[in-house]
Order: structure tokens, then sequence, then C-alpha cells
């Protein structure tokens, strides 16, 4: 589940709204918005994202976790 809080940047680091319900040593996602970005586009955004993040655990794409076994693809070495 995604939760998204509006909150603010002092002394490089983020400050939440006293009623944020983060525990110690979560990992976050920090998205930085333009100024003049509104509110109701950064909402929508949240929505999609959280979207996103079921589709991409569900247990229908569990499948492709693996993908390089499940299609015979070895790890390579960049080459230089």
């Amino acid at each position: 589940m995604i939760v998204t809080y509006k909150g603010q940047v002092k002394g490089h680091m983020v400050e939440l709204p006293a009623e944020a319900e983060v525990p110690d040593g979560a990992e976050v996602i920090v998205v930085l918005a333009d100024e003049k970005e509104k509110l109701e586009d950064l909402a929508w955004a949240a929505l999609a994202a959280e979207t996103w993040a079921e589709d991409w655990s569900s247990a229908e794409d569990q499948v492709y976790d693996n993908w390089r076994q499940r299609y015979g693809v070895s790890k390579k070495k960049p080459a230089r």
C-alpha cells in the first residue's frame, strides 16, 4: 500500500505532518514536485503510483520475477 504525505525539506531532512504514521526505518520514495505543479496533479500521480505498485507486486506478475531463468537469459558482462 502506498500512503502519500505532503512535507517540507529543511536542512536536507524531510519533515512530515505530525499525523504521518511512518515506522522508524521504513523505506520511502521521495518525489519532488515542481512549485508550479498543482496539488490535484500530484494527487493523480500518487494514485497512479499506487495502482502501478499493486500491479507490480501482483501474484499474476510474479512469474516474471525470475525472467532470466524463465527465458534462458544468462548474465553477461557488459562489453568494454
